[in-house]
């Protein structure tokens, strides 16, 4: 399930953290529940949880940060982007 769409140019990890909480079985599908905890102008801070048949194995957090969308480069003379 998706519960937050990426911004259209992108995010930049600004800090990861995450947590081993048990062994995983090789093999064995991994499910991931991700959720955006709270979101200002610039930032995004997400919470997610890695689950082995139906056991949590991994918890994570994470900050990150909005990029501007991008306009292909142009090298031509006077070629400016939409972000300057």
């Amino acid at each position: 399930m998706i519960v937050h769409r990426a911004p259209a140019g992108g995010t930049l990890t600004v800090d990861f953290a995450m947590q081993y909480l048990a062994a995983a079985a090789l093999g064995v599908p991994l499910e991931g529940e991700i959720a955006c905890i709270r979101e200002t102008g610039r930032l995004a801070f997400i919470r997610g949880t890695l689950r082995q048949d139906g056991e949590a194995v991994m918890g994570f957090t994470a900050t990150l940060r909005k990029l501007k969308s991008r306009t292909p480069l142009s090298f031509g003379p006077g070629a400016v982007s939409e972000n300057g």
